[in-house]
């Protein structure tokens, strides 16, 4: 096909004012779609549009992300969309499984729920041919016993990863879980040759265009909601830098926070993480820090015993010493950095009298915490409005309740709750809290709850908007925390129109220390440049992705025949690129791609922003020619060679790599010893692998191939793999616009 004179192309085309060619441009964006299928009739008709998109990307990649902004009903169209499998499974967090239960149940969808904590002890996702796997973010990092489980469960099962946060610290977090479905390889069709090697020369723009291929990703801009149905709009209130001491105790503890040295971590980065999770814990509250302290002296005790055995503590005695608190996996990330050499007892004791010191410098009284006054006299002036106070340290959250006096509040903190009764179950402090969102009856007066205090454990999925005001009295450390707390209140349903949000951020002294405020402005321009919708950076709750809006704006309105089968193209003067509107066939699978090119360097465009006003402009661009002479075609032809040649090449990531030297070396190794079993597993296996693999499925055969290879268990592999079948697509140019000067400089 390639070979092709290239004006065969475009046999039969005609040409059309340019005005004509823009809606079958614009419909390009829109990727794949299941538009044969009728989604359940329970879905709002924004919810429709996802569930079409996401099956038919399914069908094309077998998987898709769900990454529609917090408070869209993402749950719904996840099980709209598991309606169309016979064996779908949820793997949802531990706190989530009963709601998801009853919404599939009001949904008459019946759906097996397996938990993230599960996986993680072990447990296995059995025959599924779907996994939605909610709350996906929190399989982000490869090294963990979940990810590792999920990704070798999944197989060859459809797979439907739903998260509004997909980005929580870096941009590889995205290709992580993308890799959970997509051979390395699986986006070169669309310009990218290797997820991994566009991660690692940072193209987020090429990984961003080719994902919409298979995303959903929407703020409540980008929607049309029914008139009965509304979205509160996010409303900011100032940000208040109150300090938790008063300014000379503040700056006498920090004083003696600086001169701590870590004896075991002294030398390693762990130090200067130990030291900014103490700033941490006096930001949220003396009682954190002072929780936290107790606990150091506790582990320092040990270490010292230990040191006069000459022995190290381990990292799983660290880490019960410390316990898991709030920010399990920065502690995890310090554990990680103890020093290898030995450190001397005496170290430890003088470090224990430090620490000593600093705590009788911490004061008891209640009139000596400005930031909890200041947070005390807001509610006051609440009255029956329900509120959300979120902090990181469950100490914080007791003492806080304390000074409320326990008044109409409720506690829900490191998997416990309490109320002014005394301690209860977290699902019946957020039913006394939230009874209508959570469909709970209605509590007797005495019963009632209108202040929570959570930590962020209650941020993620559960509905709680019968409130309608969040406040940070603690600032996480990721961006996410920040939008998932937000979206606990700002959701469909919500009978408010305005979702409040109240913050409190470290005072100068303590900022300048933690510099946590640019490490969440930098996290968010990390997620901006990538498939999340919406995110928040401290004073501002709600802060949309742009160019993913303006990519749902050219994919909305397509005022065009979809069965419309014929090419047509436009050439045009002084339009800055060549753009065209390309269908690649995969069998009876199709995929629609907007190609465009600019200038002379001919590179491609990828930011829907650039496009939005190209086409903009296109619509009154003057016609210049109404014969398509081959020259003009040139860029646009050469374009899609490269991208045929980009489909036929192997997956080159660093794992395939590997594993394709180690299959060669043992195939060597099979011939010489003229064992022709292996050699054919070993052949059959080298096709799969060049084909391309899923993450679970290139460990799976990783195992295999570290120690000598196996009959059984190499045919067992190979077994369970889909037949190889030719993905190499061919492709239809549907509408094209040539620039003139574009192929001149051509």
């Amino acid at each position: 096909m390639v070979r092709e004179p290239i004006w065969l192309k475009f046999d039969g085309a005609r040409a059309e004012e340019p005005s004509a060619i823009v809606p079958l441009l614009r419909r390009a964006t829109l990727g794949c779609q299941a538009s044969d299928w009728n989604p359940p009739a329970w879905l709002y008709p924004h919810q429709v549009v996802a569930a079409r998109r996401l099956s038919g990307a399914l069908r094309v990649f077998g998987g898709a992300l769900l990454a529609d902004a917090v408070g869209l009903g993402k749950t719904y169209v996840a099980l709209a969309v598991a309606s169309r499998y016979r064996r779908p499974v949820a793997v949802v967090p531990a706190s989530l499984k009963a709601q998801w239960a009853h919404t599939a149940q009001s949904c008459r969808q019946p759906v097996r729920v397996v938990s993230h904590e599960a996986l993680s002890r072990g447990a296995r996702v059995r025959r599924a041919d779907l996994v939605i796997v909610d709350e996906a973010h929190r399989f982000r990092n490869p090294g963990t016993r979940r990810y590792d489980r999920l990704s070798r469960d999944l197989g060859d099962a459809d797979t439907l990863l739903v998260s509004a946060t997909p980005v929580v610290n870096n941009p590889k977090d995205l290709l992580r879980l993308l890799r959970l479905f997509l051979p390395d390889h699986a986006l070169a069709v669309l310009g990218v040759p290797s997820l991994e090697g566009a991660a690692d020369i940072g193209d987020h723009m090429a990984i961003t265009y080719a994902a919409t291929q298979f995303t959903v990703a929407r703020s409540e801009r980008s929607i049309t909601l029914p008139h009965d149905m509304r979205m509160p709009a996010a409303r900011d209130g100032r940000v208040e830098r109150l300090a938790p001491l008063p300014v000379d105790t503040l700056d006498s503890v920090l004083e003696q926070i600086d001169q701590l040295t870590f004896p075991g971590f002294d030398g390693t980065p762990g130090a200067h993480l130990l030291r900014a999770h103490l700033y941490h814990r006096l930001a949220s509250s003396p009682e954190a820090l002072r929780d936290t302290l107790r606990r150091h002296t506790t582990y320092l005790d040990r270490a010292e015993t230990a040191a006069s055995l000459g022995e190290h503590l381990s990292r799983r005695e660290s880490r019960t010493v410390f316990g898991p608190g709030d920010d399990l996996q920065f502690e995890l990330g310090v554990y990680s950095c103890q020093a290898s050499e030995p450190t001397s007892g005496q170290s430890f004791a003088v470090e224990r009298d430090r620490v000593l010191r600093l705590l009788r410098r911490l004061p008891f009284e209640d009139k000596d915490n400005p930031k909890a006054a200041r947070l005390r006299e807001l509610l006051c002036h609440r009255h029956d409005r329900k509120t959300i106070v979120f902090v990181t340290a469950v100490s914080t959250a007791l003492d806080l309740a304390r000074r409320l006096q326990w008044r109409e509040t409720a506690v829900v903190a490191g998997g416990q709750a309490w109320i002014a009764s005394g301690p209860t179950a977290p699902d019946t402090a957020l039913n006394l809290f939230a009874p209508r969102a959570r469909r709970a009856a209605e509590p007797s007066r005495s019963m009632r709850v209108t202040v929570l205090i959570a930590t962020d454990l209650v941020s993620e999925g559960l509905d709680l908007q019968d409130a309608d005001t969040v406040v940070h009295f603690d600032l996480p450390w990721s961006p996410v925390r920040l939008a998932q707390r937000v979206g606990r209140i700002a959701r469909l349903g919500s009978s408010h129109t305005t979702a409040h949000i109240c913050w409190f951020a470290p005072p100068p002294v303590l900022a300048r220390r933690l510099r946590m405020e640019l490490r969440l402005a930098r996290k968010v321009r990390d997620q901006l440049e990538l498939g999340v919708a919406a995110t928040s950076v401290v004073g501002q709750g709600h802060v949309a992705n742009s160019m993913l809006e303006a990519h749902e704006r050219l994919a909305t309105g397509r005022d065009v025949d979809p069965g419309r089968k014929s090419t047509v193209f436009a050439a045009v003067e002084a339009f800055p690129a060549t753009m065209a509107a390309v269908t690649w066939g995969y069998g009876s699978d199709e995929l629609r791609d907007l190609l465009a090119l600019e200038g002379l360097s001919r590179k491609p465009i990828r930011d829907f922003r650039t496009l939005g006003t190209l086409l903009s402009d296109l619509a009154h661009a003057p016609s210049a020619e109404r014969e398509l002479r081959p020259g003009l075609a040139v860029p646009l032809m050469e374009a899609l060679r490269c991208r045929l040649q980009l489909v036929s090449a192997p997956p080159s990531d660093r794992a395939t790599v590997w594993l394709r030297r180690r299959l060669l070396r043992l195939a060597r190794s099979a011939y010489t010893r003229r064992d022709e079993r292996l050699l054919a597993l070993l052949d059959a296996t080298l096709e799969q692998l060049n084909a391309g693999l899923r993450e679970g499925s290139a460990r799976e055969l990783r195992d295999q191939l570290t120690v000598r290879p196996r009959y059984r268990p190499l045919e067992t592999w190979l077994a369970r793999r889909r037949p190889i079948s030719d993905r190499t697509p061919a492709f239809t140019i549907d509408a094209a616009v040539f620039s003139t000067d574009h192929a001149t400089q051509s």
